[in-house]
């Protein structure tokens, strides 16, 4: 597996082509969410981010609504760790909640890692979301305390619908030009505190790829708007001369898995969507608005792209999963949980600020110190998590941070005795 083998590198944006700057970013989204959930009258009291609720925030982490507990499940279906409220449970607590540790989701969950509208549990997949974990286990631990028993189940539904409602509201991206909520105004004003810029290596990598004849696409979920605010802090204003065709709103996991007629693509003239007539090719000249993967590709091929293509992105029910279940293209996952200094590289290009920290002082730290147990991202060998597993199973490759692309020659061959884990080890101390 080298780079020059791939006519085409399609790129995620959030977490992936841009870096956030974890430390602020996290307690600025529970600080918008949590403000929100005050509006319908939740007690002020839940507005302190404290150490101890950056120590909880994890992906990986699921909220199972008829247990209300928060559980870490590992690749056979086994709940590896559950805390209700701030409270760990033991393990006799466990094997009452779950006979046999069993969670009796898992297999549907398992296959998509997704979870159908209505579903009684939620998957926390994404920095946009996980914040809310601490947030969700305090008001648990609340009702459990002071509601009475008739009302229990009464307020834990409110919750959870009131929590829907606080993603919904918050990351509407209507919500970006009204400048309304409690999320988009924050980024807008202090874009310098939550998002990283780009190293120089990175961008000199990206312009390389491209000269050496490989399409180099951003497809993201985000609107154009948030894009172009995230990418010209990031990349520079004149982000879009680094990329070959930008696509945005795209809807995963949908961008992968729906028919051209399910998602035509759109464009975007600069001050809205023309969606008539709809796109029947990919025009590098405008940015793209929708759409499905069979057009890029259709794009990519008659582009003299006679080679593989990778997606390259950070999520699993929206990145990692659909492209290797609805496409023909190779899957290179950024998981910011991994640990470079424990890279596998055996040779590391002293040039590259990355490889030591020195530009990723707000990234995640490691979990090992979590307080209330619930687990690191990875597992252990002898009991991997469920995401673990997912990461061996679909990725082609897996990478810590988009900036390994930076020291990466065209040449190297990246997957070496089979190890898909490029730049870190999962298991550093096991």
């Amino acid at each position: 597996m080298r780079l020059k083998d791939y006519s085409a590198l399609c790129f995620d944006m959030d977490f992936t082509l841009v870096n956030y700057a974890l430390n602020n970013f996290i307690p600025m989204v529970y600080n918008a969410l949590a403000t929100n959930l005050v509006d319908f009258g939740y007690d002020k009291e839940i507005l302190e981010f404290t150490a101890a609720d950056m120590r909880m925030v994890r992906r990986g982490i699921i909220l199972d609504k008829e247990t209300h507990c928060m559980i870490d499940i590992s690749s056979t279906g086994k709940v590896l760790t559950a805390s209700r409220g701030m409270k760990m449970l033991t393990e006799e607590q466990v094997l009452e909640t779950y006979p046999k540790k069993e969670w009796h989701h898992f297999s549907s969950f398992s296959k998509s890692l997704d979870e159908p509208y209505g579903s009684p549990f939620f998957s926390f997949d994404s920095y946009f979301g996980t914040p809310a974990i601490p947030l969700v286990s305090k008001i648990i631990q609340k009702i459990q305390a002071e509601t009475p028993d008739q009302y229990v189940e009464e307020q834990y539904c409110n919750l959870y619908k009131n929590l829907m409602t606080c993603f919904s509201y918050n990351y509407n991206p209507a919500h970006f030009k009204k400048n309304t909520g409690y999320f988009f105004p924050k980024m807008k004003k202090d874009i310098s505190q939550y998002i990283l810029k780009a190293s120089p290596e990175l961008i000199a990598k990206l312009k390389e790829c491209r000269a050496s004849g490989q399409k180099i696409v951003v497809v993201t979920a985000s609107h154009i708007d948030f894009t172009e605010l995230l990418m010209s802090y990031a990349y520079g204003e004149d982000w879009k001369d680094i990329f070959d065709v930008v696509s945005c709103r795209a809807r995963k996991p949908g961008w992968f898995s729906c028919s051209r007629s399910e998602r035509p693509c759109l464009r975007w003239n600069g001050k809205k969507v023309i969606d008539d007539p709809a796109m029947e090719e990919v025009d590098p000249g405008v940015v793209h608005i929708e759409g499905e993967w069979t057009l890029m590709n259709d794009w990519i091929k008659r582009s003299g792209g006679e080679g593989k293509v990778a997606y390259i992105g950070d999520s699993f029910r929206s990145d990692l999963v659909p492209t290797k279940q609805h496409t023909t293209w190779d899957a290179i996952t950024v998981v910011l949980e991994g640990s470079p200094e424990h890279s596998n590289l055996s040779v590391k290009p002293a040039t590259n600020p990355y490889l030591n920290g020195a530009e990723h002082s707000h990234k995640k730290q490691k979990m090992i110190d979590n307080q209330i147990n619930l687990g690191t991202f990875f597992g252990t060998k002898s009991s991997p998590t469920l995401l673990h597993d997912k990461l061996v199973e679909y990725s082609d490759l897996v990478i810590s941070d988009v900036e390994a692309f930076s020291w990466m020659g065209l040449n190297d061959v990246l997957v070496k005795d089979g190890n898909k884990f490029y730049d870190f080890d999962p298991f550093p101390c096991q």
